[in-house]
This record gives C-alpha cells, sequence and structure tokens, in this order.
C-alpha cells in the first residue's frame, strides 16, 4: 500500500485459507524471540511467510491468499495479534493489517523459491530423539545467551542422496557427551504428503544426480524444527506424515516437515 509520496505506508495479508496454521508457526517464532520478523513472499496463489528465529535458521509456512508487495518484512508479533482476531470466532475481516514495513532489518536474502533437490527422508523420531538429546546438553551447559554456539553448530544428522540401488540413507551422529544413535535408514518410500504449509522438495523439479550428494544437519536445524512444533506428536492423526524431507540447492539446506519448512545456508552467516 503506497501513501500519497510513493512511499510505503502500511503491510497487509489477505488469507482465505490457512490462518490456523500459520498462527501456530508464527506465535511460537513470538515466543522464542518478541522481535522476531515475518516476511511476505507472493507465489501465484499463495503466500510464503518467512519468520526468523534465535537459531540462525528461517522457517516458513505457507497460505492462500495476497500480500501487499512481494517481499514485505513486518514485526511478527503485529501479525501474531491479527492472526488471533482472524481466528476468532467471529472475524471483522480477511484483511490483517500488518503496519509500517520493516525491510532493512530482514537478515538477507530469502531462499530460492525453486531447484532444491531432494535428498532423503527422516523419520521424526530420528529428530525428536536427537533434540530430546540436545535439549539435555543444552540445560546442563547453556549461559545466559542460550545454548552455546557449539553445540548448534554441531553436526547430528548426515542424509546423502540416492546411490545406484535408488536407495537414500540417513545416520544420526549423535551430540557431544551423548551416545550417537544408532545410524538410521531413511530410504525413501511412497510419498505420504506433505501436511498443510510445508513445501514438497520432490515437487521442484530439479534434475536427477546419479552422484551420491551428503548433506549435514546442525543440531540448530533440529532445534527450531522442534521449538516451532513442526513435527507431529505421538497424538497426530495418522494421515500426518511421519518422515521430514532434506534437499539442498547451492549453499542453502531445506528441512520440509508436516507443519513448516526449515532453511539454513551453508555459509558463515545465515544469508
Amino acid at each position: 500500500m503506497t501513501g500519497a509520496n510513493g512511499g510505503w505506508t502500511e503491510e497487509f495479508l489477505e488469507i482465505s485459507d490457512g490462518a490456523s496454521g500459520l498462527q501456530a508457526l508464527v506465535s511460537r517464532a513470538v515466543g522464542l524471540d518478541a522481535a522476531a520478523l515475518a516476511r511476505l513472499q507472493q507465489r501465484g496463489e499463495f503466500v510464503e511467510v518467512f519468520v526468523t528465529t534465535p537459531f540462525d535458521v528461517v522457517a516458513s509456512r505457507r497460505v492462500r491468499g495476497t500480500a501487499s508487495r512481494d517481499g514485505a518484512v513486518v514485526s511478527a508479533r503485529r501479525l501474531l495479534d491479527e492472526l488471533v482476531v482472524y481466528n476468532s470466532a467471529e472475524p471483522s475481516s480477511r484483511h490483517l493489517a500488518l503496519g509500517s514495513p520493516r525491510d532493512p532489518s530482514w537478515p538477507g536474502a530469502l531462499p530460492p523459491a525453486q531447484g532444491f533437490k531432494e535428498i532423503d527422508r527422516v523419520p521424526v523420531d530420528v529428530v525428536r530423539t536427537l533434540a530430546d538429546k540436545g535439549q539435555s546438553l543444552a540445560r546442563q551447559f547453556s549461559g545466559p545467551l542460550g545454548p552455546p554456539r557449539s553445540l548448534l553448530d554441531q553436526t547430528v544428522l548426515e542424509v546423502s542422496s540416492a546411490a545406484a540401488d535408488g536407495r537414500g540413507a540417513s545416520t544420526a551422529t549423535g551430540t557431544s557427551g551423548t551416545s550417537g544413535a544408532a545410524g538410521t535408514s531413511a530410504a525413501g518410500g511412497a510419498d505420504a504428503g506433505t501436511g498443510t504449509g510445508a513445501n514438497d522438495a520432490a515437487s521442484d523439479g530439479a534434475a536427477s544426480d546419479a552422484a551420491v550428494e551428503k548433506v549435514e544437519i546442525p543440531m540448530r536445524m533440529i532445534f527450531t524444527c522442534t521449538s516451532l512444533g513442526l513435527i507431529p506428536g505421538f497424538a497426530a492423526a495418522t494421515e500426518i506424515p511421519r518422515h521430514l524431507r532434506v534437499a539442498k540447492l547451492g549453499r542453502w539446506v531445506r528441512v520440509d516437515a508436516p507443519f513448516g519448512t526449515v532453511y539454513r545456508s551453508t555459509r558463515l552467516s545465515l544469508f
């Protein structure tokens, strides 16, 4: 939305479907960081909503709707307040007023929208076990600023792409101070779907590569998935997938969970 002088006066988001799932994500993001930001990316009839996290990992969830403009950055707290009203018993409007833009505060570019290659799938039980071990260590060694960077940066899961036999593999490497989980095969099987709001790595259309490709997953990505509630609990409906997809494109690693997606750049800085 532009003012008389051509400047942006207020951002907005209009949602026709997916608001409850987005509220769950944004609520947890704000719970982790009261100053979290949200960025809106228009993708056809959908809007991908990205949120920042204190783990130097960005997370996203998709809704059907229209953003005020592609790339708009807003306060996640303001977005959450509007979503609470929208998801109330009698919302007054589908229009979420998100306040002034905060584009300069966003930490960098967004990950590519297309081109990711799926490397492998990992059972949610493996991720949950790794997160539990990481949380135990975090309680022992965390300081005023939270878990130590050495723990967040530690590779706890390695996945590899399909080899000649057409099967990928993943191995939980464990965390320092704990015994690693047994190497766990997560070879791809029938696609059970990605759940509402999660991206589909297999639909990107990236060309297959005969060479085996390996991806390392650090604890910070595991913490993000669990802290934001992106993986289903034991009581989740049976139709909810019980696996996470790991995909890669250049310096970017993507993990598609049933209730959202997390991205991380493999360079030293987040973006």
